[in-house]
């Protein structure tokens, strides 16, 4: 991997992080003081990873890269083959993995569900009742469970190509959230033409073309076409009155 590659990927994982749909839904239903406490302490998240790195690292001295048909093999491998402990522990740390994972894929799949139903489907047919919506959001999560299990399947090279794959789009997101936030010339209609196109380059690049200029992630380029077409088309289309823009401001 290049600098220019691992730069670019180090930067939308770290952008497309903040923007998976579940963490607006939380957002959402706190309160204002626990946001603040969060965000005070959200970089101590950081210091935990370091442990991670530093396993890949000993696996590059210890385990023969024939061994494994992929690097996500890496951790699995190690613990059967080189911890040299009893059964007992190795199904500990297989408990402790699936309960890591567990506390992030039901929060996302439950988060997209929501927004399917709330964000998608209402505003088409605004007089659904109650009961039709709660049965639209179970049905987005088996639905969008049953894609991730078959994308984790069949559909990529490993753990970082997936979730370096996801990351392209949902890091799509970030003009329009930040542009919202800072920028009051910023319109819906610039960050909708934003958005479907920052997502069409990414995967573009993802699925059809055999490279990408400067040897860029793919996420990066769709973003960068995402910020020029959501600026152009805001500057193009009429803006939010002044009032609305002061009163959100204030809030």
């Amino acid at each position: 991997m290049s600098a220019m590659a691992y730069s670019t990927v180090i930067l939308i994982s770290a952008l497309g992080f903040l923007m998976w749909p579940h963490l607006f839904t939380k957002s959402y239903s706190t309160t204002e003081k626990r946001i603040k406490l969060t965000t005070l302490a959200f970089p101590i998240f950081g210091i935990f990873m370091v442990p991670v790195l530093f396993i890949g690292f000993s696996g590059i001295g210890v385990v023969d890269p024939e061994a494994l048909d992929s690097s996500d093999e890496l951790l699995p491998y190690m613990i059967t083959n080189e911890l040299g402990a009893s059964g007992l522990l190795y199904g500990l740390i297989g408990a402790g993995a699936l309960a890591a994972a567990m506390s992030s894929s039901d929060a996302i799949t439950h988060g997209g569900a929501v927004s399917l139903g709330r964000d998608v489907i209402y505003p088409l047919k605004t007089d659904l009742s109650d009961r039709a919506q709660i049965w639209i959001m179970r049905i987005g999560v088996v639905v969008i469970g049953l894609a991730a299990y078959l994308l984790s399947i069949f559909g990529s090279e490993g753990i970082i190509a997936l979730l370096v794959g996801a990351y392209g789009s949902i890091s799509q997101f970030v003009p329009a959230v930040y542009g919202a936030l800072i920028w009051r010339r910023a319109t819906k209609a610039g960050a909708i033409a934003g958005l479907i196109v920052g997502i069409a380059v990414n995967y573009y690049y993802q699925m059809i073309a055999d490279s990408t200029p400067l040897d860029m992630n793919e996420g990066f380029i769709g973003l960068i076409c995402n910020i020029v077409v959501f600026v152009a088309v805001s500057l193009l289309t009429r803006p939010v009155p002044a009032e609305l823009a002061e009163e959100y401001r204030k809030a």
